[in-house]
């Protein structure tokens, strides 16, 4: 009685788990931190090559973290739905917000010291798709972290300097369903995407004009065509992820005969979505419980035999 018993239980757990896989959509971007070096231009000149940096309180908010996590009913609008942000007091304050829905969750975090050299900006995020069981019902997350935030003065230049400015970075992206669109109301459809940016401008170099450095990096994944000679239509999709480690970098000059005023922002995004429906299908609840039943009627008997 023991080896049926545990047999059905098996038998159960593979009902439970019979209906669609919980896949999953995720990415997340870290940015940081940056690290400023100062290159003297003219060390003849008597001044000393330098930066200072404005901390943002002067204008009430630095840094900034939004999130958003949702579960969306393709017939009715947002089942469930939940949105979060966050100002820092400084350009590199700490900051941290989380957004979640049954299945869906984001993260958008300003971490560290407060200062340039010693802040991370993250953004991630991940769904297991929709609690609903229409064709077309969805999991989405977004994710964006930003330090600092406004474009206003952040840094101050003396004269004959160059500046660099470089990060590193690393972000990944995921999807995990595998689904045959030949199936009737299949749709698994999943995409994820992470990005990270770095933009530094100001007055130009000899203070007239303008200039402007900028760099980026991006990964973005979606549900991957597989040809599969044993598939109805000859073709299936699977999952996919790809990632990115390296730096981002931008520079300031001055060659002007005073100082100049510099602008930066950098922030890392996150986002994705995915269709699958990520809760068992009602027969297979159905199949579950009866199961259950069984399991529970057989233990009842075998402590009847024993008694």
């Amino acid at each position: 009685m023991k080896r049926t018993t545990l047999t059905l239980v098996a038998a159960v757990a593979a009902a439970l788990f019979a209906g669609p896989a919980l896949a999953a959509s995720s990415a997340s971007s870290t940015l940081g931190p940056l690290v400023v070096t100062i290159f003297d231009l003219d060390p003849n000149d008597g001044i000393e090559a330098g930066i200072t940096f404005d901390d943002g309180s002067s204008y009430g908010y630095g840094s900034y973290v939004a999130t958003t996590a949702g579960d969306y009913d393709y017939t009715a609008g947002w089942r469930a739905y939940d949105s979060d942000s966050a100002y820092g007091a400084t350009n590199w304050a700490p900051v941290s917000v989380t957004s979640a829905v049954t299945g869906t969750s984001a993260t958008a975090t300003v971490s560290g010291d407060g200062t340039p050299g010693g802040t991370l900006i993250s953004a991630s995020g991940s769904t297991l798709g929709s609690t609903g069981t229409g064709l077309y019902d969805y999991g989405q997350f977004t994710a964006t972290a930003y330090a600092p935030y406004a474009y206003y003065n952040a840094f101050t230049v003396s004269q004959n300097t160059l500046v660099l400015f470089t990060a590193g970075v690393q972000l990944d992206g995921a999807v995990t369903a595998t689904w045959d669109p030949s199936i009737p109301d299949a749709y698994d459809w999943e995409y994820a995407t992470a990005n990270a940016y770095l933009y530094i401008y100001g007055a130009g170099a000899s203070g007239n004009g303008s200039q402007q450095s900028n760099d980026s990096q991006s990964v973005g994944v979606s549900s991957q065509y597989v040809a599969d000679p044993n598939a109805p239509w000859g073709y299936v999709y699977t999952g996919n992820s790809a990632s990115y480690s390296g730096q981002l970098a931008g520079s300031f000059v001055n060659i002007s005969g005073g100082d100049l005023t510099g602008y930066i922002q950098a922030y890392s995004y996150a986002s994705g979505y995915s269709y699958v429906n990520a809760i068992p299908e009602p027969e297979t609840y159905a199949l579950m419980l009866a199961g259950l039943g069984v399991v529970g009627l057989l233990a009842r008997r075998r402590r009847v035999a024993q008694g």
